[in-house]
């Protein structure tokens, strides 16, 4: 069988690009599907309906190495919807209500980027961005994380070499669920507090504080999310870095970090000593 043609069903191309920093390519058309109409006089017959909830999807991209991002915000603002990129670095809404939405990314290491469009009535949109990478400026790092200068500078030097992935103090203002939940949404966590391995498995990685080891943290259950990170306020962490086993800094290794992982808190009033 099939469906007549419409002009308001063919495919459409739109193309926006962002003066050499980022970029979006949009492509989509309406979704059809054909629905059994009610039989009369013995009599059956097709009929083709538009779905009236659209599709957003696409992929997300690093500007300099046009590699997939892992772990990226994707949110429709004016929907309220949120979605975070895998490994592919692709995202999908479905279910969305047409009109004119915007489009945000964000994800660690960029500023976010915003791209506005128009989405019709069970359309299936595709939009593949690609997001500008910024360095961390060492000074800023300088000034949020405390500890004892060798503590310091392994930072600084772990921060330099790229490895793992670094929460910082503004990623952490701007996140209002709690940092447990955040570092959820970059892929650290997979069931309860267990840091994602190879081959899908998970386990407890192994907690630091200001750079000193701290076995006590990962017995903490009595949080709001029962994840150790949630043990101090937010607003006392100021720098969170995460590491799964194929890329712990050698001062970072024992014998749970070569299994699960690290997780390096940074806070302000940390004294050294664990809470009583």
């Amino acid at each position: 069988m099939r469906l007549p043609r419409h002009p308001s069903w063919s495919p459409s191309l739109g193309i926006a690009s962002v003066a050499a920093v980022a970029s979006i390519i949009l492509t989509g058309a309406p979704a059809l599907r054909a629905v059994r109409a009610p039989r009369r006089a013995a009599i059956g017959g097709w009929k083709a309906a538009i779905d009236t909830g659209a599709v957003v999807q696409g992929t997300i991209t690093r500007a300099d190495f046009h590699s997939p991002v892992e772990g990226a915000r994707v949110e429709l603002v004016d929907r309220e919807r949120t979605a975070f990129t895998g490994k592919d670095g692709r995202y999908r809404f479905a279910d969305v209500k047409p009109g004119r939405i915007t489009i945000e990314v964000d994800f660690l290491g960029s500023a976010p980027v915003q791209r506005g469009t128009t989405l019709r009535p069970g359309e299936t949109l595709t939009a593949d961005i690609e997001v500008p990478v910024k360095p961390i400026p060492q000074e800023e790092l300088r000034a949020t994380v405390r500890g004892t200068p060798g503590a310091l500078e392994r930072f600084e030097r772990r921060v330099a070499a790229g490895r793992g992935q670094l929460v910082t103090e503004r990623d952490i203002e701007r996140y209002h669920g709690e940092l447990g939940t955040l570092l959820a949404t970059r892929n650290v966590y997979g069931p309860g507090t267990k840091m994602r391995r190879p081959l899908g498995k998970y386990c407890e990685p192994q907690y630091f504080v200001n750079g000193r080891r701290a076995d006590w943290l990962r017995n903490r259950a009595q949080t709001v999310t029962g994840r150790p990170a949630d043990y101090y306020p937010k607003y006392d962490v100021t720098a969170v870095e995460i590491y799964p086993p194929d890329q712990l800094p050698p001062e970072l290794t024992t014998e749970v970090s070569m299994r699960c992982g690290a997780i390096v808190l940074w806070l302000k009033s940390y004294t050294g000593a664990p809470p009583g």
